[in-house]
């Protein structure tokens, strides 16, 4: 799939203004479900009876219309009443440049003003669409405190993929059929920093590969084993030094500039 959308927002910021706020259970209620409906002029009818100061009446004024571009993020900075507003501002902040670092900020948009069915989510939420598809295709987020509620603590970040829309809508744009094992295994050190990668990430999968990148942390010694057993071609491990490519045949190592100004793209 080619044509898509992704919208991400951050639940986080809101649940900070309403702490700000200190509303009654009632006014949150009301309130929430005025920003819910997207409508200005219910919003701006019920202000005026909440006790809110200026700078929180303008905060949530502007909400609504925080959607957009990388911009709403400035832009929901000069609105923040606390503390946790920026931090979640700039947690958005830095999850669009991991993603428009690696080719995709034509199909992210971001909407700070999205709260409809995010109470248990806690921070980074995101759906994600397509054309003719008449509804989301995935969605999904980070929620800290849910599954505490069913035992013991732990933060997670949930996804419902829509199998049978995604299906669809790939068949609608001709998705060609891909392998189901990657091209290349990438793993990172902990030290090392994977955005220098994300140009040479994008440009391989641009040109058709299917790029794996480990985000469990896996150690290279583990990675080797998953890349054995699932006959994975190639396996690429950034360190803090540089870089290492493993194959069934060879094994390279590079400085990280010199894998950048000649990457072994043929392999």
């Amino acid at each position: 799939m080619t044509d898509f959308q992704l919208t991400i927002g951050h639940i986080g910021f809101y649940h900070s203004l309403l702490a700000a706020l200190k509303l009654t259970p009632e006014a949150t209620l009301t309130l929430s479900e005025a920003i819910d409906r997207k409508r200005q002029g219910d919003l701006a009818a019920l202000l005026p009876t909440l006790p809110l100061t200026l700078p929180a009446r303008r905060a949530l004024q502007t909400l609504p219309r925080l959607t957009g571009g990388a911009g709403v993020c400035a832009q929901a900075l000069e609105i923040c009443l606390t503390t946790d507003m920026a931090a979640a501002v700039h947690h958005l902040q830095a999850i669009y440049a991991r993603l428009a670092a690696a080719g995709l900020a034509p199909h992210i948009s971001l909407d700070l003003g999205e709260i409809r069915g995010m109470a248990y989510y806690t921070g980074i939420t995101f759906e994600g669409f397509a054309p003719g598809s008449g509804a989301a295709i995935c969605s999904g987020g980070r929620y800290d405190n849910l599954i505490g509620h069913f035992g013991p603590a732990l933060p997670a970040v949930g996804c419902a993929l829509v199998v049978d829309r995604v299906l669809r809508i790939a068949r609608q744009q001709q998705a060609p059929a891909h392998s189901l094992t990657p091209d290349w295994l990438m793993g990172v050190a902990p030290a090392a920093d994977v955005t220098a990668l994300q140009g040479w990430i994008a440009a391989r999968r641009a040109a058709g590969q299917v790029v794996d990148v480990d985000v469990l942390g896996r150690s290279e010694d583990a990675l080797r084993t998953l890349a054995q057993q699932h006959a994975i071609p190639r396996l690429l491990w950034l360190h803090e030094e540089g870089i290492h490519l493993l194959t069934a045949n060879s094994a390279q190592a590079w400085a990280l500039a010199d894998f950048l100004a000649a990457p072994p793209e043929a392999l």
